[in-house]
């Protein structure tokens, strides 16, 4: 049995100059053939010299060293993979045409519609990542043709941008249900921050214009801009949309005067302000401790030690029982006893401080 090299999970890429033949050619095809992670699924041999009759090599290698029949040893060509994510890509477009939803600003309403637009998806990333291993890169996608193998790609920088955003609001969603664990398919790999992290410059640099336009009491130039910063919406998640659109609008009644601070800071300090308005709300309605339920949030408790040294015991055993009563009634609550205000007033701050880890 021959040695696939210690480094052949990282090697991504081989160039051969040379005539070979055989063992000689599974010996080096070997070096790069190695999965790592889901963006290093394959290797990619390139070889220059003499390739008719190299081809011809490759083929009597592997008939003797592996099986007669050696489709399954290869994968597929730059073309095949793109071929295969804009098939995905068009699913993806027709479970958010289905939904009504044209620029893909928000999830469809119902769960299999989302199901069927998670497992596009995955399938639309792992036909990427082929074609990017194999040299494929969506700057290089210019009006609908990726120019280097002059192949329609129907996927663009910024759709992309809002897909991801969509997928990372799946992944919010299910942290948020209870149970609901297995009713989407999340790949873990799609979902991490590093891949879905948003960049807000783009929208930064038009809210720049915005302000000058504003200014200078520009109407036509006012309206052509914010069209485009509305465009650019979906690329934030369903819930950083509502600041954006609140933002501009304090922004056109003058309730909020242009400033230093970019559109990126703003979004944080509206969804602070948010989420500062919605602790202290809930809080006092229950007659519970502010400062110690924040405490936990920054903490970021989650469920195995939200009660670590009793911290969330406490700030139970102290709440106000007649308070916290009246308002769960008002919430249309059915309440007994007080055994029924603790259990769910209980219920609603554990809710409360979960609800902000998946934020």
């Amino acid at each position: 049995m021959m040695l696939t090299g210690y480094d052949s999970k990282w090697v991504n890429t081989i160039f051969i100059d040379r005539l070979m033949e055989y063992e000689k050619i599974i010996q080096s095809f070997s070096r790069t053939n190695r999965v790592f992670d889901a963006y290093k699924l394959f290797g990619n041999v390139f070889y220059y010299y003499k390739t008719n009759t190299m081809k011809e090599n490759i083929d009597k290698a592997f008939k003797l060293y592996g099986d007669s029949n050696i489709k399954g040893l290869f994968v597929d060509k730059i073309k095949d993979n793109l071929q295969n994510l804009n098939k995905a890509f068009d699913e993806i477009c027709s479970v958010f045409s289905n939904a009504g939803i044209s620029d893909f600003s928000s999830l469809p309403s119902d769960d299999e519609s989302i199901a069927k637009f998670a497992k596009a998806m995955k399938m639309l990333e792992r036909y990427k990542n082929s074609a990017e291993l194999q040299g494929f890169r969506l700057d290089d996608v210019k009006n609908g043709v990726y120019e280097c193998q002059n192949v329609e790609v129907r996927l663009n920088n910024e759709i992309y941008a809002k897909l991801i955003a969509r997928y990372n609001d799946i992944v919010k969603m299910q942290s948020s249900r209870s149970g609901d664990k297995e009713i989407f398919e999340i790949d873990p790999h799609l979902s991490e921050g590093a891949i879905i992290k948003i960049d807000i410059d783009y929208i930064n640099t038009h809210f720049k214009k915005l302000l000058k336009a504003l200014g200078d009491g520009d109407i036509v130039a006012i309206e052509n801009i914010k069209n485009d910063i509305h465009s650019l919406f979906g690329i934030l998640s369903e819930e950083d949309q509502e600041f954006a659109r609140t933002i501009l609008a304090d922004i056109e009644n003058g309730k909020l005067k242009a400033s230093e601070l970019s559109f990126g800071d703003l979004l944080i300090s509206y969804k602070n302000k948010n989420k500062d308005e919605h602790i202290k709300s809930v809080c006092e309605n229950l007659g519970i401790d502010e400062n110690s339920v924040k405490k936990l949030i920054n903490e970021r408790r989650d469920e195995n030690n939200l009660n670590q040294n009793n911290d969330f015991e406490n700030i139970i055993d102290k709440m106000d029982l007649d308070k916290a009563g009246a308002f769960l009634k008002e919430c249309g609550e059915y309440i007994v006893s007080l055994r029924d205000v603790k259990s769910k007033a209980k219920n609603m701050v554990k809710n409360l401080i979960l609800s902000y880890l998946a934020k």
